[in-house]
């Protein structure tokens, strides 16, 4: 199987101490809810981006984004942006520019289960797209997962050499 990585930004792990609580509050709201808090950005709502950031910026109980277009320029990635800066570490799109309804609803119930579960969840989704070359579970070749736990270790060589 074959899909987008998106890599760590070690910026965000040893940049600004203000994000990095922003992004550990977040994800510690994400520990203890029995599914993530999902703010939805609609790619129609193009001049309803300022009201989107500031309820995303002033609610720490939001802790996932879905993105209803692909997080590409013009499109979603000035939201997917803004929720990183607020310390989101969940967030999720169907990379396809002609998403459909299925795709978002697919979404919606992803994120509705428990954070522990979402990485199984989607590689369970994306196997069976693998599997499946018509049906519901077609949709999981076009999903994209951005996981991002302030708590995973990096810099694993400092840590054994200190």
């Amino acid at each position: 199987m074959h899909y987008r990585v998106h890599l760590r930004s070690l910026d965000r792990m040893r940049g600004d101490a203000g994000q990095l609580r922003r992004w550990q509050a977040r994800w510690d709201q994400l520990r203890t809810a029995t599914a993530p808090a999902a703010h939805r950005w609609k790619a129609a709502d193009r001049d309803g981006f300022e009201r989107w950031h500031a309820r995303l910026a002033g609610d720490e109980s939001l802790t996932a984004v879905i993105l209803d277009a692909p997080a590409v320029q013009g499109h979603g990635l000035e939201a997917l942006r803004a929720a990183v800066a607020e310390g989101v570490g969940v967030a999720a799109w169907d990379r396809r520019a002609d998403g459909n309804s299925q795709s978002s609803e697919l979404l919606t119930l992803l994120l509705g289960h428990m954070y522990t579960q979402l990485p199984e969840k989607v590689h369970r989704l994306r196997a069976g797209a693998e599997i499946e070359e018509d049906g519901p579970l077609w949709v999981g070749r076009h999903i994209a997962f951005f996981w991002d736990d302030p708590y995973r270790l990096v810099d694993r060589e400092e840590l054994l050499s200190a």
